[in-house]
C-alpha cells in the first residue's frame, strides 16, 4: 500500500500545466459520458457524485445520511456544474468547474 501526499502547490502546478490538465479533464469527461453524446446528463454525473462517498457517511461511522439530503446535495452539485442551466454539462462547463474546485481545495485551510 502506498500513500501519496498532495499539497496545494502540486494542485496549482497541475492546473497551470494547461495541456496536461485539459487532457486529464477530457479523459475523465469521456469516462463519464456513457452515451458519448458530448455532454453529461444528471444520471451520468451521478457516477462522479457517488464517488464522493464521504458525503454519505458520518466520518467513517457508517451512519447513513438521509437519502433526500444526499439527493439535494447531488442536485446542487449538478447545478453548480451546469453554468447555463440547460440541463446538461458541456466539456467546457465541466473543465471550468473542475478547475475552480481544485483551486478552492488548494487554498482551503
Amino acid at each position: 500500500m502506498s500513500v501519496e501526499l498532495i499539497d496545494s502547490t502540486m494542485i496549482i502546478n497541475f492546473i497551470e500545466e494547461k495541456e496536461e490538465f485539459a487532457s486529464a479533464v477530457r479523459c475523465r469527461f469521456a469516462e463519464l459520458d456513457i452515451d458519448q453524446d458530448g455532454v453529461l446528463c444528471y444520471s451520468e454525473m451521478l457516477k462522479e457524485f457517488q464517488s464522493l462517498r464521504s458525503v454519505e457517511t458520518d466520518f467513517g461511522n457508517d451512519v447513513k445520511t438521509n437519502p433526500e439530503v444526499v439527493a439535494n446535495i447531488y442536485s446542487s452539485l449538478f447545478a453548480k456544474f451546469d453554468h447555463n442551466s440547460d440541463g446538461v454539462i458541456s466539456l467546457k462547463e465541466y473543465m471550468t468547474e473542475t478547475k475552480k474546485m481544485m483551486k478552492d481545495i488548494s487554498t482551503a485551510s
